[in-house]
């Protein structure tokens, strides 16, 4: 069968309900602001002590596919078509993924996208670059970096305003370092296992810097660690003397996580988060790292890959009646924000993929276009 087709039957159709997949949450959300969240610890029910090596278990899947089930469930959705889910790197790191991919649409009818480290560090690069362009107009230009902290995965991304230049994606993920040693047993014995760990990734070659830039934080770990480095929430940042002063005692900054916390387990996967974020503090010599909202990349995989949502900019420039395309850059192909991108046959030599045309791709990147996994 030729991949030309769209991932739903109608090229410019958009989906009613779209699914982020995360390592601790599932979080399916509407276009019309209907949101469902499912705290499903995937990133818990991987197995595998090593990268290369992990693949979620038999009921690691089980869950998924009843979450999923539940989606359809809950939103009252008539055909899976409806549902567009995807997710990072819970399913994108494991090993049987293929196998994952076949077993939800066989007991669900959804097509689940797994999308690489890469796109996910440059759609959460993008989006967080707009909100800070749209806090700070003055920034249009300035070199910036982006952290996202997952529960799976590391994602650190540059670029110059809007545009990302480098992105690389990391197996630091705070729910894999807790899975490696239990902080609540020996809270420094974890901690200096953890460090150990960061400090072999920040060795690899193709390690990107972030010195010299102002970077930007993105995710649940930021936002909590924000509250505790910040008096001011509306202005929350991470300060790295405040955070070393806080990990000089693991079992302190332990406790005062635990009423932070979403859910059981989150309060030491944000301790694993801390140690991550002084780590890289430490290593590129930053002071402090700004909080962005959480939520960057269920905002930008809807606003750049889907194309059913606005981008913080031209939000302000619908609002003054400006209908235009978001500022882009470079010479990377455009979509109209009312449709859906265009899906197309992947690159010679890859087979399995459906690829959307979208403009952040970070410029180390040989292509213009995501890979979008299609296994089925």
């Amino acid at each position: 069968m030729p991949m030309s087709a769209p991932l739903h039957s109608d090229a410019h159709r958009q989906p009613r309900v779209v699914v982020d997949v995360g390592s601790n949450t599932i979080h399916a959300f509407t276009v019309e602001g209907k949101e469902l969240k499912l705290p499903v610890r995937l990133g818990a029910l991987v197995e595998g002590a090593t990268p290369g090596q992990r693949q979620l278990s038999s009921p690691g899947i089980d869950a998924l596919v009843e979450a999923l089930q539940q989606v359809i469930a809950h939103f009252e959705v008539n055909q899976p078509e409806q549902v567009h889910a995807f997710a990072t790197s819970a399913v994108r790191d494991s090993t049987n993924q293929g196998y994952i991919v076949e077993q939800v649409l066989h007991r669900t009818g959804v097509r689940l996208a797994v999308i690489s480290g890469l796109d996910e560090a440059g759609l959460t690069y993008r989006w967080a670059a707009d909100w800070l362009v749209q806090q700070h107009p003055t920034l249009t230009q300035a070199r910036l970096g982006m952290v996202d902290i997952g529960g799976g995965s590391v994602e650190l991304a540059t670029g110059v305003g809007l545009q990302v230049e480098e992105a690389i994606s990391l197996p630091l993920g705070t729910a894999w370092l807790t899975s490696t040693s239990d902080p609540e047993v020996e809270p420094q014995r974890a901690v200096q296992r953890w460090r150990d760990l960061i400090a072999q990734q920040w060795r690899r070659p193709d390690t990107i810097t972030l010195a010299g830039r102002m970077v930007v934080g993105t995710s649940k770990t930021w936002a909590t660690l924000g509250s505790l480095c910040s008096d001011n929430p509306d202005a929350a940042h991470v300060d790295r003397q405040r955070l070393g002063e806080l990990l000089q005692a693991p079992d302190r900054i332990l406790h005062l996580l635990q009423p932070l916390a979403l859910s059981p387990g989150r309060a030491q996967q944000s301790l694993a988060g801390a140690v991550v974020a002084h780590a890289l503090l430490e290593h590129f010599d930053g002071d402090r790292v700004v909080v962005c909202p959480s939520g960057a990349l269920r905002e930008a995989y809807m606003t750049y890959v889907l194309g059913v949502l606005a981008t913080p900019t031209s939000q302000q420039q619908k609002a003054a009646g400006l209908m235009v395309a978001p500022k882009l850059g470079g010479d990377a192909p455009r979509f109209p924000s009312e449709h859906a991108p265009r899906y197309h046959a992947p690159r010679p030599g890859v087979t399995g993929d459906w690829v959307a045309t979208c403009p952040y791709r970070p410029a180390r990147y040989p292509c213009g276009a995501v890979h979008v996994q299609r296994l089925s």
